[in-house]
């Protein structure tokens, strides 16, 4: 029993086959575009000294991509276009 419940958690985190760029490669997940673009943005939020506190804390509160995506404008606003370049990678790539 306990193996058929790891097999079906294994099955439920991998991405479906469907789920491909057009090179064949997977696409990430949501969760993989968070995981990558978290940490960038408390970086860049961070860099911004005070100036950036409360968006910091905005990034630390989000808990998803979507909500990261959503502070995506305001932070690029804040760093500008060429830093933000990376963040924009890590959300939609």
């Amino acid at each position: 029993a306990a193996a058929a419940v790891a097999a079906t958690a294994a099955v439920a985190v991998a991405p479906p086959e469907s789920a491909r760029n057009a090179d064949g490669s997977p696409t990430l997940s949501a969760q993989e575009h968070y995981q990558r673009a978290y940490p960038v943005a408390i970086r860049l939020t961070a860099g911004l000294g005070l100036r950036g506190f409360r968006l910091n804390l905005a990034v630390e509160a989000a808990g998803d991509v979507t909500k990261l995506q959503e502070l995506a404008p305001k932070i690029k606003d804040a760093v500008g276009p060429e830093k933000f370049l990376e963040l924009h990678r890590a959300l939609y790539d």
